[in-house]
C-alpha cells in the first residue's frame, strides 16, 4: 500500500485487560481501523488478530496476525458498518506494519496455527465522530464495544508494528519455526494404524511401475510399486492392487513398506493412473501421500509418508477416503456416500490434519 494519501486517519484500540498488572502502553491483542480517502471514496483497512474472527476463546497460544480491506462500508450521519471477510486470508506470525496490505509480508512468515479455523465474514456496527470510532463485533461480540481513538501517523506506527511481539515469540509463533529443517519430526503412534502385513516376500514381488518424486531432490527421488504374484494376476490392465513400495534415492533403496491389504491409485492425471501425490513441506521435507486398503472391505486407509534426505517414515495412516486433491489440501470422508469430514494439508511448513476428532487442527509432522 505504498504511497497513502494524505487524507489517512488512523483510530486506534487498546486491549487494557492486563494495564493493571503489567506497565504497557501497547499491546498485541490492540487493533488498528484505517480509513483512506480519495475524493468522495473511502476505503477502510483492519489491522489485528485471529481472536475477531472466531467466537472460540484462544487459551495457550499466540493469535495470527491480519491485515484485511473492509467492504460495504458506510459512513453516514455518525453511523458507521463495514464487513470484514477473512476467508482464504493467510495470518502471519507478528502484527503488521502500519501500510502494509500483503498477506505475509517481507520479513513475516505464516501463523503457525491452522488458517481454516478462523476463516470467517464478520459485521463491525456503530457509531463515529471526529475524535473516535466505536464499535462491536456484530457476528461473534455483540456485548464487547471497542473504542477506536484517532490517532496521528506517526503515534499509531509507534503504538502498532511488529516489534510487539520479540524475535523470538514471533519465530515460535510460525510455522516455518516449527518445523525441524534436520530432522523428520516424532511421529505420533495414535495416527498410525499398522499396516496389516509389514514384512518381505522378495520372491513373490514383481514390480508394476516406478514414478519420480517430482517435488524433491532435483528428480532423483523416486517410488516403484510392486504385485504380490502369489495373490494377485500380474496384469496392469486388471489388477490395481499392489501389496509394496519402495522410495528410491537414484539406484539405492531407502525403505520398502509391505502391505498385504494393499495400495491402489490415487487419482487419475492427464489420463494416466497416479500412485501418489507428493507436497513440498520445507526445504528439507517432502511428504507423499497414498491410497491404502485397497483389498480390505469398507473404509480405505490414507497413508502419508515423509522423506527427508535418506531417511523415509510413515507419519500417517488412517482409515479415510478421499474425496478430492487440491490447493495443497487432500479432503477426507469417514464412508463412501458421507460428507467431506476434513482435510490434511500440507502447506506453511507442515502437515496437519482438521477433522471431526480435531476440529481446531493437530500437526502430523
Amino acid at each position: 500500500m505504498a504511497g497513502l494519501p494524505s487524507d489517512t486517519t488512523y483510530y486506534y484500540y487498546h486491549d487494557n485487560t492486563f494495564d493493571s498488572m503489567i506497565e504497557k502502553d501497547a499491546s498485541i491483542d490492540d487493533e488498528v481501523i484505517m480509513i483512506v480517502s480519495e475524493g468522495n471514496k473511502k476505503s477502510c483497512f483492519f489491522y489485528g488478530t485471529s481472536d475477531e474472527f472466531s467466537d472460540d476463546p484462544r487459551e495457550g497460544f499466540l493469535p495470527g496476525f491480519i491485515v484485511v480491506k473492509a467492504t460495504s462500508l458506510s459512513m453516514e450521519n455518525g453511523k458507521f458498518t463495514c464487513v470484514l471477510n477473512s476467508t482464504n486470508h493467510k495470518y502471519a506470525n507478528r502484527p503488521i506494519d502500519i501500510g502494509l496490505d500483503e498477506e505475509i509480508p517481507n520479513g513475516y512468515k505464516p501463523w503457525l496455527q491452522f488458517n481454516d479455523y478462523f476463516w470467517n465474514q464478520i459485521e463491525l456496527v456503530g457509531t463515529f465522530d471526529s475524535e473516535k470510532i466505536e464499535l462491536v463485533n456484530k457476528t461473534f461480540y455483540p456485548e464487547d464495544k471497542k473504542v477506536f481513538r484517532k490517532k496521528s501517523s506517526s503515534s499509531i506506527k509507534t503504538l502498532y508494528n511488529k516489534n510487539l511481539l520479540s524475535d523470538s515469540e514471533a519465530e515460535s509463533n510460525s510455522a516455518r519455526g516449527y518445523v525441524n529443517d534436520d530432522a523428520v519430526c516424532e511421529t505420533d503412534s495414535s495416527l498410525i494404524t499398522p499396516f496389516y502385513f509389514n514384512g518381505e516376500r522378495d520372491d513373490i514381488y514383481k514390480i508394476a511401475d516406478t514414478q519420480t518424486i517430482l517435488n524433491m531432490g532435483s528428480n532423483q527421488y523416486a517410488v516403484s510399486w510392486y504385485v504380490d504374484t502369489e495373490e494377485w494376476d500380474f496384469d496392469p490392465q486388471t489388477n490395481h492392487i499392489f501389496s509394496k513400495i519402495e522410495f528410491k534415492k537414484g539406484d539405492t533403496v531407502l525403505a520398502s513398506f509391505c502391505d498385504d491389504d494393499g495400495w491402489s491409485y490415487i487419482d487419475i492425471e492427464n489420463s494416466k493412473a497416479k500412485m501418489f501425490k507428493s507436497f513440498r513441506i520445507d526445504s528439507a521435507h517432502t511428504a507423499v501421500v497414498f491410497r491404502g486398503g485397497a483389498y480390505a472391505a469398507g473404509v480405505p486407509f490414507l497413508s502419508v509418508f515423509v522423506l527427508s534426505d535418506n531417511e523415509v517414515k510413515l507419519v500417517f495412516n488412517k482409515e479415510y477416503f478421499i474425496e478430492k486433491i487440491e490447493n495443497g489440501k487432500v479432503f477426507i470422508k469417514s464412508g463412501a456416500e458421507k460428507p467431506v469430514c476434513g482435510y490434511l494439508s500440507f502447506m506453511d511448513g507442515h502437515v496437519s490434519i482438521v477433522s471431526n476428532e480435531y476440529p481446531t487442527g493437530k500437526i502430523i509432522f
